[in-house]
């Protein structure tokens, strides 16, 4: 690789890196893994016990003590994330 082709290569990846794609279909695949990933939490006597002592502890006015829930993230907008 030569001068020109890594400042070509850089100036690419910092052009990727700073506006990602992050297309419909991706953002459709994330949420549904959220989604799924909160209801299993639902099943497990840790995670709930852990989401408790967060809200708890910090309370509704502390970013740590506001849990993601199913419809939080079902409104959640691709336009949101870009």
């Amino acid at each position: 690789m030569n001068l020109s082709e890594g400042k070509s290569c850089l100036h690419n990846g910092n052009f990727l890196f700073f506006r990602p794609a992050f297309n419909e279909e991706d953002f459709k695949r994330v949420k549904k893994q959220y989604r799924e990933s909160i209801n299993n939490e639902k099943k497990s006597a840790s995670s709930m016990a852990n989401r408790a002592a967060s809200s708890i502890l910090y309370g509704d006015d502390n970013i740590r003590g506001v849990l993601p829930t199913v419809k939080s993230v079902d409104k959640i907008k691709l336009s949101d994330v870009r």
